[in-house]
């Protein structure tokens, strides 16, 4: 069976009217309660996450839902941009054992990611449906057989473990009911309203923006592992520095944490990571592993792959918010931000410490966190 075949069989349900009264999921109960506040329900997900110009859609879209329907009493309280992704499979359901399966999650999801290394996933908007009257959903679909079969076997890799009693079907859900009774009617009309029309919308997921959430609701996701992304005019020195510190501190601790640096400003790609920078590190029996020898440049396609951002310096303060990125992804930058450029405002020894001392408080706060889940 062809990827067209396959995905309309399995989405055939999508055209069925919607109308008359009718029960939400019973397992919505307890996700959210009757006044649409979502309620603790701990589980762990692999996910795409979406890059930037697609969190501004999907969110747009999210509003206009909201628009649509908030008076009727149906939905539960909006999804924060930052849960908003494109889930593959479920590894502990709600509820289930997290613990237990989240070493495994992430040794398969580090196995797709180098499998499928530089590869994109590319989906069309479909339609905005009910998804078995517990959610308002997009649905994606493959753009050719080669996304179809990626997505497949990334599914597959995960569902030999913890096998799902439901396939695989490609969406992002905008907004969650209210449990109880939906009016049919008045839900039937405001999805046709919202219905993706005219040409296709393009969905486009890399690689890098697959990884593991844990969650505690519905609206708290945090990747595993955590990855940072520090971010400095050159991408040279502090930021750097910052990744190396991160990187050997996490291990030290057992923190699953992963961190990059990249450069505010293009003109510095490809070039090596000077001397001085794996000089100071190497005292402090640090170093920067063999791939990480050269500056990296932020580009847009780059935001997806991470779970936060820290500026370092003023320009790369400027560069995030040319991104528009929201402010969850970059409340690091505020304990960042200020570090003096060992390359003309201070010694290398100097911004060690200094960023070493805030690295510190980091992984403080991300130990502190994880104790939480």
């Amino acid at each position: 069976m062809g990827m067209v075949e396959a995905y309309t069989a399995l989405t055939q349900w999508k055209y069925d009217p919607i109308q008359g009264r009718m029960p939400t999921d019973p397992n919505l109960a307890r996700m959210v309660d009757p006044a649409g506040r979502f309620l603790p329900t701990p589980g762990l997900a692999a996910v795409f996450r979406p890059g930037k110009f697609l969190s501004g859609i999907i969110s747009l879209m999210k509003d206009m839902v909201y628009e649509q329907l908030e008076e009727s009493h149906m939905l539960a309280d909006p999804l924060p941009a930052s849960s908003l992704h494109m889930t593959v499979h479920e590894m502990a359901a709600p509820g289930g054992d997290v613990r237990e399966s989240m070493e495994t999650a992430q040794r398969i999801t580090e196995e797709i990611r180098r499998v499928y290394a530089g590869r994109r996933i590319v989906l069309h908007a479909d339609r905005i449906v009910n998804m078995l009257s517990g959610s308002l959903a997009l649905l994606l679909e493959p753009e050719g057989e080669e996304d179809w079969n990626i997505l497949t076997d990334i599914y597959r890799r995960y569902d030999r473990v913890v096998p799902l009693p439901y396939p695989l079907t490609p969406h992002i859900t905008l907004a969650y009911f209210r449990p109880g009774m939906l009016d049919g009617d008045r839900l039937g009309e405001a999805v046709r309203y919202m219905q993706v029309e005219g040409e296709k919308l393009d969905f486009a997921f890399d690689m890098d923006s697959l990884t593991v959430q844990r969650y505690t609701d519905l609206t708290d996701f945090r990747d595993v592992p955590f990855r940072i992304c520090f971010v400095c005019d050159g991408g040279m020195h502090r930021s750097q520095m910052a990744a190396a510190m991160v990187n050997h501190m996490a291990r030290e601790r057992g923190l699953p944490v992963l961190a990059e640096a990249r450069a505010a400003y293009q003109g510095t790609e490809g070039k090596a990571v000077p001397e001085s920078v794996r000089n100071v590190l190497k005292r402090h029996g640090m170093e920067l592993p063999d791939e990480k020898t050269e500056a990296a440049w932020l580009g847009e396609n780059g935001f997806g792959a991470y779970s936060s951002f820290a500026a370092i310096s003023p320009g790369a303060v400027s560069r995030l918010q040319i991104m528009r990125l929201e402010e969850a992804r970059c409340r690091y930058t505020e304990l960042f931000l200020g570090v003096q450029d060992p390359s003309w405002e201070t010694t290398y020894e100097e911004a060690f410490q200094d960023l070493y001392r805030r690295v510190s408080i980091f992984l403080d706060e991300i130990q502190e966190e994880l104790r939480a889940l």
